[in-house]
């Protein structure tokens, strides 16, 4: 399940970092504070090594680094997008990412379903699939106005 939450706020807000074609590690930018702390936590639960950098260029934007050699095994760039790898974990796993989408990019919908909103519609379809699996509810809309599901 903690491995699914970084998952989800992978998906989010991290991208994996490459400089003259070498990768180099996992960055997220944040400014709101909440998110920060989250990541935080998660990633201490699985004993991730990260530093924490103020932004220069933009004030009020914190970045979190993960370099490559502190990225686990199982943390690698093919898990930005969401998949049929997801399945590949417990049921308690499978709640742990709806839980957690709701967290990074999406929300509890009053009737007890999980709300999430993503411009990759492969990832909307993934995040239905994972609730019906589990047994929340959620659907899968078609695009708004600025491209969103």
């Amino acid at each position: 399940p903690e491995q699914m939450r970084i998952f989800a706020a992978v998906q989010a807000d991290g991208y994996f970092r490459y400089s003259s074609g070498y990768f180099k590690g996992l960055t997220f930018t944040f400014t709101k504070e909440r998110k920060l702390l989250r990541l935080r936590r998660l990633l201490r639960e699985l004993s991730i090594n990260f530093r924490e950098y103020v932004c220069a260029a933009y004030p009020g934007r914190i970045e979190v680094h993960i370099v490559k050699r502190d990225l686990p095994d199982w943390l690698d760039a093919a898990k930005k997008v969401f998949g049929p790898w997801l399945l590949d974990t417990t049921p308690a796993g499978l709640a742990a990412l709806v839980d957690e989408v709701e967290y990074w990019d999406g929300s509890a919908h009053q009737d007890g379903g999980v709300c999430y909103v993503s411009s990759i519609e492969e990832n909307v379809t993934w995040v239905v699939t994972a609730a019906a699996l589990v047994g929340r509810k959620a659907s899968q809309h078609q695009r708004n106005a600025d491209g969103m599901h």
